[in-house]
């Protein structure tokens, strides 16, 4: 397995497992900080994700 698909097999596992905590983290964010997320976690995560591949192929491009 590539290291690009076991981060998004990691990253993905991860917020199918913790819904229930995920749910109590913006309540309590939001309580303490006035912060409410305006995308879901999974899409930052994805959003993350494709950032870096974008940053990676860049770097690799301008090396050529």
């Amino acid at each position: 397995m590539k290291i690009d698909e076991w981060i998004n097999h990691k990253l993905l596992q991860s917020i199918s497992t913790r819904t229930n905590t995920k749910n109590e983290n913006y309540r309590e964010s939001y309580k303490l900080l006035g912060f409410e997320a305006q995308i879901s976690l999974e899409e930052g995560l994805r959003r993350l994700v494709s950032w870096w591949r974008e940053q990676k192929l860049a770097k690799e491009t301008s090396n050529v």
